[in-house]
């Protein structure tokens, strides 16, 4: 997971323990556009020199970032729902550090409250009525700061 994010970012800077404190009290959301390309999420950021991918943990935390669930509840259900052997050793820290890396490269959202996804980021691109999701930018600025309707 880690070598993923310092690939889409060039960072190899570590959230502090305090920050990792916060967000594991708040609620994460998706803030870019995606799809699905042969079984992998892509994000569709139109400011980006090439579309982005990510590993199968990172999949995981995208498509889980829907605004109504918090970092903690989140890091609860993958302890129950992977056996050890297939997660990162000590997985809240990790998956805190992803979803706090996620956040700083504009991928992810935090919230202190839980948040309704827009139409445009609730579905795949591919899965979207393209007027609707037009209009739904339009409506809420997106569209206007460099957000895409296809």
């Amino acid at each position: 997971m880690k070598k993923f994010i310092n690939k889409i970012l060039g960072d190899d800077s570590v959230p502090s323990d305090e920050e990792r404190k916060v967000v594991s009290w708040m609620y994460f959301s998706r803030s870019k556009r995606f799809d699905i390309e042969d079984g992998s999420v892509v994000i569709k950021d139109i400011n980006a020199e090439k579309e982005i991918r990510m590993d199968k943990w990172s999949e995981l935390i995208f498509l889980s970032a829907t605004g109504d669930t918090m970092v903690r509840q989140f890091a609860k259900k993958m302890e129950t729902e992977f056996p050890e052997s297939q997660r990162p050793e000590n997985l809240q820290s990790a998956l805190e550090d992803a979803i706090l890396t996620l956040q700083r490269s504009g991928i992810l959202a935090l919230s202190e409250k839980e948040v309704e996804l827009p139409y445009y980021f609730a579905l795949p691109v591919s899965e979207q009525d393209k007027a609707t999701a037009r209009q739904a930018m339009i409506d809420n600025g997106y569209y206007e700061l460099g957000g895409e309707a296809e």
